[in-house]
């Protein structure tokens, strides 16, 4: 219960904590022996909850209680009192204790009075060697003995039994706790209350600032009467002589006092003021009681009659009783418009059953009394505010003199009244009859309505003056009044007005009569598809149906006789219909359009099929009406889109391939013919690529735009009427991935014929002249050539080979596009014979050349265009260079990188180009799948002795894109590695692996007594 009054009084508080109450500081045992106890303390934060739990509670620890309190025998609960105070010996401050017990195991070096936490900060006990390090601290108040089952450390599972324990609650060093004593009917001696107000259980304890007002302080819920008793209210003292008001500032723990007291006639009463306005309960409190008077209703302190605050929304008088718990209540209205539509409270009879409403006048002001208002009751005024109407005639740039309309509305008005019904009562009756409640109700008699008729006032309609319209909610005249208005609307209508009255006032406005008209245009319907939302593709052969509303934004009619409305497509007219079917063959045409008034409109349809001249350009449409001197236009746009591309390019798949090997046969040169003697040129795979329509269109059939394998979805057709040809796609693998995620990029074909087609022919170019072999010379400036490649179309018209691209049902036939790739072959110095068997084991190796043995996955140059058949690739073995001086140079470094590595006195080299060539596909360049290797087995040199150690270096930073002249080999990368050595068939072999091929070197370790040359190969 919180009862805060609002006279401020300063008071020099002394608190103590009595004898009640006792600190742990200085207590001992009884002499008559002891028993062991438990200690616990309320947390902070929870002293004002209704309800407890165990996690509530702290346990301080051990100690004991004398046992001049009892036997463990049977549950009970003391209080703390002066007389048994003595019988407590708290925990020593820092003691390390143990507890075992029951099912919850053991609990070892627990120190006594653990910290504290409330509110985001830490307390120790002020006893304790942390509190002396300083920060905030906390002292403990036993109010309570309990003896029952168990004890709890954190757990319910210590239950041994009966235990004696001890509850306290705390005071902390930066808080003012506040906790409440009451005197109940009968009982001589005041006792800590609970959060119900009533003795024993959980104390009732609240934590706040120093300085904190009352009013805002917890307090427990008293009862206001007990056993014909009145609760008297909050004291600082306990005989009840210092109260404590609302703005009374809390310093320091205190205990408040109160008490019942038994029921007088005389003495204090209090009555309850309650206030609607429009239906709406206001919260009244002692901070807006001031606002509450000046704006709506004033309570007269007069005849005894004086405020005490405010309780649940109500304000609070008090007053002084004789023989009847009764008063009289004198109002008198505010200053805004407001009107007492109804009273309703409980009265008694009193001396003469007079119970109002009394109207009075006092120096020009108006009053009415309320007598014989029930003590402890609520009187409820029911207000509605009052709205009233102006008027007023625009037409100049100000309003006129407004046109005041007593037409009194309001929002909500109570509909019943109960008049008070005291029976046979009469002055001579008891007294309790006299004094027993009835409940009445008044209502007050001004005539007022709760819907305002606009343009009514006086009772009486206004007819609106000719040449004007109305009536309008401001002088701009943009939006109208309804015909009735109540309600909220009343509040709105009021609330806009912006009228010096404001709220109490709604402003109507008669505007001269003037012509407006809008016209808007959108697009209604695309394929009989209503568009709600933004405009897809619109093609040809989509039929665009438009939506045309004519609206009278003016306040006089648009006349059926003097408007027109054309829709302009460019120079087309289109032609208007009632409905959005828009058909010419119904009778829905627009011939003539209607009356329109004010704040109406009309809507009409018009229709367009998109046509070939259409593609890639703007449909503007542009709509017009007129009417006398009015007009109004609008314009739509809609952007068709252009030809779609659905071109597919077909190109050679750029490939690196050695002189040599066995060549493509359908080369043709520049006049179209086969050559009969075709040498080395390899055959491509074939790229494809699609423009974004065509991607685009693919994506939504197939759900995907990431890159597809077309061979399932595209193929290339001829028909010129006479000849119909055909390829198809046969995939061979991914050409180019994403070198982050892997992903493929894009992949590669081999074109094959169907039926009579022939098949695809390329040309080679070399810039000057088609090339029919790859017969190139290993020079200083040249190692390699560039060649372009091209599909021939021979004697078919390129224009009449399409690309079709088909997926399930749907297809959609495109332009096939050649594209060009390039061939880099790559020379070689020895023309014949420079090629080895790869060999399954050791077995096939070969006495007379290096060989390599293993079994790996091989690719089309550095692609992922898989080689199915491993028997076309074969070793490719062949002289570094066809310079003895490089080559010699090569030698060189390789022996001084690894005399300097492994410590040789001298060395011996020899030196060879590997790599691995397709010789059925032009010695196309090959590498393997991630991981393979081969093992290379090297006939060693007769000049290395038979206890020479052997490496290898490979320069794998060289190849044959670029000279070997003015080469710097110092700077090149190589990996060295010593090779094992295998005798085959009674020959010796250098072996090792490699993932990789370009020019390697063996080097041996030279015999000290015989010196070997250099043998280059």
């Amino acid at each position: 219960m919180k009862k805060p009054r609002w006279r401020i009084l300063k008071f020099t508080l002394i608190l103590a904590i009595l004898v009640a109450a006792m600190s742990v500081s200085a207590l001992a045992s009884s002499s008559e022996g002891t028993h062991e106890a438990y200690y616990y303390i309320l947390k902070p934060g929870y002293g004002t909850s209704p309800t407890h739990n165990t996690g509530h509670y702290e346990f301080m620890g051990r100690g004991s209680v004398s046992a001049a309190l009892g036997s463990t025998d049977e549950v009970q609960t003391i209080a703390v009192t002066p007389e048994n105070s003595g019988y407590i010996t708290a925990p020593t401050p820092d003691e390390s204790q143990s507890f075992s017990g029951g099912t919850a195991g053991s609990v070892t070096d627990r120190l006594t009075y653990p910290a504290v936490e409330f509110e985001g900060s830490t307390y120790y006990y002020e006893g304790s060697s942390a509190a002396a390090d300083g920060g905030r601290s906390y002292d403990i108040v036993w109010y309570r003995y309990s003896c029952s089952e168990g004890f709890n450390i954190g757990t319910n599972s210590f239950y041994v039994g009966n235990r004696w324990h001890v509850d306290g609650y705390l005071t902390l060093s930066d808080k003012a706790s506040v906790t409440y004593k009451v005197q109940f009917p009968g009982s001589d001696e005041f006792v800590l209350v609970n959060a119900a107000g009533t003795a024993g259980g959980v104390v009732f304890v609240d934590y706040v600032d120093n300085g904190t007002e009352f009013s805002e302080v917890d307090q427990p819920s008293v009862a206001m009467s007990r056993n014909g008793c009145s609760f008297s209210d909050w004291y600082y003292d306990e005989a009840c002589t210092q109260p404590v008001y609302g703005g009374d500032e809390i310093s320091g723990d205190v205990t408040l006092y109160g008490k019942y007291e038994a029921a007088e006639s005389g003495g204090t009463g209090e009555v309850y003021i309650e206030v609607y306005l429009d239906g709406e309960r206001l919260e009244l409190t002692a901070e807006n009681k001031s606002e509450v008077y000046e704006k709506y209703l004033t309570v007269c302190e007069e005849d005894g009659l004086t405020f005490a605050g405010a309780e649940d929304g109500k304000l609070k008088y008090s007053f002084d009783r004789d023989v009847f718990d009764a008063t009289a209540v004198k109002v008198a209205k505010g200053n805004n418009g407001i009107v007492i539509q109804g009273v309703c409270g409980s009265f008694i009879y009193g001396n003469n059953g007079r119970i109002g409403p009394n109207d009075e006048e006092i120096s020009g002001r108006y009053f009415t009394v309320y007598e014989n208002v029930k003590g402890g009751s609520t009187l409820t005024f029911y207000l509605n505010t009052v709205y009233m109407s102006f008027y007023y005639y625009i037409d100049t740039a100000q309003a006129q003199e407004p046109i005041q309309g007593s037409s009194y509305v309001t929002v909500k008005m109570i509909d019943h009244a109960v008049p008070a019904d005291f029976g046979s009562t009469t002055s001579h009756s008891p007294l309790a009859d006299r004094s027993a409640a009835r409940h009445a109700t008044w209502m007050n008699s001004w005539e007022l309505r709760t819907e305002l008729h606009a343009g009514y006032y006086w009772g009486t309609m206004n007819e609106i003056r000719e040449g004007y319209t109305g009536w309008y909610t401001t002088e701009t005249g943009e939006v109208m009044h309804a015909d009735v208005i109540s309600g909220d609307a009343l509040k709105a209508a009021a609330d806009s007005s912006g009228a010096l009255y404001s709220p109490y006032t709604i402003e109507f406005y008669a505007l001269k009569n003037f012509g407006a008209m809008d016209i808007s245009k959108s697009v209604y319907s695309i394929n009989g598809e209503l568009v709600t939302g933004e405009i897809g593709e619109i093609e040809v052969g989509d039929r665009i149906v438009y939506k045309i509303v004519l609206e009278n934004t003016g306040n006089v009619l648009l006349n059926s006789s003097n408007k027109s409305i054309k829709d302009m497509l460019g120079d087309t007219e289109l032609l208007l219909y009632r409905d959005p079917e828009c058909d010419p063959d119904s009778s829905q045409r627009y011939y003539n359009i209607g009356d329109i008034w004010p704040g109406d409109s009309e809507t009409m349809y018009a229709a367009y099929t998109v046509t070939a001249d259409d593609i890639g350009a703007a449909l503007t449409n542009t709509v017009t009406a007129t009417s006398d001197t009015l007009s109004a236009t609008d314009t739509c746009t809609i952007e068709v889109e252009p030809e779609k591309d659905y071109s597919v390019t077909i190109a050679p798949a750029d490939i690196v391939a050695y002189t040599g090997g066995r060549g493509y046969g359908s080369v043709v040169g520049g006049d179209g013919q086969l050559h009969d003697s075709v040498e080395g040129l390899p055959e491509p795979g074939y790229h494809i690529s699609l423009s974004e329509d065509a991607i685009e269109w693919l994506a939504e059939q197939v759900g995907s735009i990431e890159p597809q394998d077309l061979s399932e979805y595209l193929a290339f057709t001829y028909d010129d009427g006479d000849v119909t040809r055909r390829w198809e796609l046969e995939y061979m693998g991914i050409y180019e991935s994403d070198a982050e995620t892997g992903d493929p990029l894009r992949y590669v074909y081999s074109l094959n014929s169907t039926g009579d087609a022939p098949a695809v022919r390329l040309q080679y170019w070399d810039g000057s002249s088609y090339v029919f072999d790859d017969d190139i010379d290993m020079s200083e400036t040249a190692v390699n050539a560039s060649y372009t490649m091209s599909l021939y179309p021979g004697s078919l018209d390129q224009g009449l080979v399409k690309a079709v691209l088909t997926v399930g049902d749907e297809s959609i036939e495109a332009e096939a596009l050649a594209g060009t790739g390039t061939l880099t072959v790559l020379s070689t110095v020895n023309k014949d014979g420079n090629t080895t068997e790869i060999g399954g084991d050791a077995g096939a190796v070969d006495g007379g050349s290096v060989t390599a043995v293993g079994d790996a996955e091989y690719y089309v140059n550095d692609t992922e265009v898989p080689i199915t058949d491993p028997d076309r690739v074969k070793l490719l073995v062949d002289e570094v260079s066809n310079s003895s001086e490089y080559v010699e140079a090569m030698a060189g470094d390789a022996m001084d990188t690894v005399m300097s590595e492994y410590g040789l006195d001298g060395a011996g080299c020899e030196t060879f180009y590997l790599d691995l060539v397709d010789t059925e596909n032009g010695n196309a360049k090959v590498t393997m799948g991630a991981g393979d290797s081969l093992k290379i087995y090297w006939p060693i040199p007769e000049q290395a002795g038979s206890s020479s150690r052997l490496y290898v270096v490979h320069y794998y930073g060289l190849d044959r894109t670029e000279t070997d002249a003015g080469a710097e080999l110092s700077a090149e990368p190589r990996h060295v590695q010593q090779a094992d050595i295998e005798q085959v068939g009674g020959v010796r072999y250098a072996v090792f692996e490699v993932s990789s091929f370009s020019p390697f070197a063996l080097v041996w370790e030279e015999s000290v007594d015989s010196p070997l040359p250099i043998t280059a190969r």
